[in-house]
């Protein structure tokens, strides 16, 4: 799969943070507004971490919104263990991007972001012997150059790391519509150009409905409102919607998504628990023209909250296509109890 990871950042409160949730470290600094709608978030000095594995050849996208230049912000690192095989930094007088591999100087673009306006900004970097950067910005390429980002000698991307601030409440930049892929597969294997991310939640119970509606510390109308009941502390022991039954399924109808152009993935996320002793596992599910398809990995559950996330960047049902907005609107998501 090509498409490794996105974001709109819209089911965020500022103080339930990332660490257990899609980023893998990290927490949040401060919840702006989105750039088209939702949300934007900025971060602590330590910034957000996603662990991917050992890439060669990796582009990232991201609407970024800086408020001035000062602080000489290092803003971006594509890490292999402590080493940043490629850092890209904010200077701060010029405000032109600086791009460094291990503290080596690579180049500096041609250009530099506006201030107070959204942009949006993509790098794509070959590793070790594959060698290469390119960065654009709205599409234009800023920079590029065949020089080798492998300060480590590995040659592979292990850890993203954005940061949006050096200091708590000085010189911030937010973040929104972010994406990462990798280079293989096909479909999504290169720069996408300037992409927006929607959230939407469940609005209506779909065909099958074997869980329960919590008698727990949360209450709404039914089980479909129940799921977008915002989980607030990942310690927490109550919850929304449940059952204990092994091969248990619960569907729902999503929200209606307004996106025009090219759909390049559809990701599902549940934040989940057991409340019990014992093994248990969870998998997504995607309901479609009569068919379920799940999504192929069974997550362990454990006593205090965590996320999993499943992306289809196609269609799976018959010969998978990309999404189209009816088809996309009509399918219903989901979760199954596997073990």
């Amino acid at each position: 799969m090509a498409l490794i990871f996105f974001d709109g950042f819209d089911h965020y409160s500022q103080w339930d943070g990332f660490a257990g949730r899609k980023w893998d470290v990290g927490s949040i600094a401060g919840i702006y507004g989105g750039r088209f709608e939702g949300q934007a978030i900025s971060t602590y000095t330590g910034g957000v971490l996603k662990a991917v594995n050992n890439i060669p050849t990796i582009v990232f996208g991201a609407a970024l919104k800086i408020f001035d230049y000062g602080g000489s912000l290092s803003w971006l690192r594509f890490m292999d263990g402590t080493i940043a095989q490629l850092e890209v930094s904010i200077d701060n007088i010029t405000g032109k991007f600086h791009f460094y591999s291990n503290g080596t100087l690579l180049g500096t673009s041609s250009s530099a972001p506006p201030v107070g306006l959204w942009f949006y900004f993509e790098v794509k970097v070959g590793f070790g012997g594959i060698g290469g950067v390119e960065c654009r910005v709205n599409g234009t390429t800023i920079f590029t150059t065949s020089a080798s980002c492998n300060g480590s000698g590995s040659g592979v991307c292990k850890q993203l790391v954005i940061r949006s601030r050096e200091t708590f409440d000085t010189h911030p930049m937010v973040v929104d519509d972010f994406y990462l892929l990798d280079t293989t597969g096909g479909f999504n294997d290169d720069f996408l150009g300037e992409v927006r991310v929607q959230t939407r939640y469940p609005d209506s119970l779909g065909h099958e409905n074997d869980f329960s509606q919590s008698i727990g510390p949360h209450t709404a109308g039914n089980i479909a409102a129940m799921v977008n009941s915002p989980v607030t502390d990942l310690s927490e022991t109550g919850y929304n919607n449940y059952s204990g039954t092994v091969g248990a399924v619960d569907s729902y109808s999503i929200g209606n998504f307004t996106v025009a152009g090219n759909i390049y993935g559809v990701q599902n996320n549940l934040v989940f628990r057991k409340g019990d002793v014992g093994e248990r596992k969870i998998t997504q599910t995607l309901y479609s023209s009569g068919s379920t398809f799940l999504g192929g990995t069974d997550f362990p559950c454990y006593s205090s909250y965590t996320i999993a996330s499943k992306i289809w960047e196609k269609n799976p049902f018959g010969t998978p296509a990309p999404w189209d907005l009816v088809t996309l609107n009509a399918a219903e998501f989901g979760i199954k109890i596997t073990v």
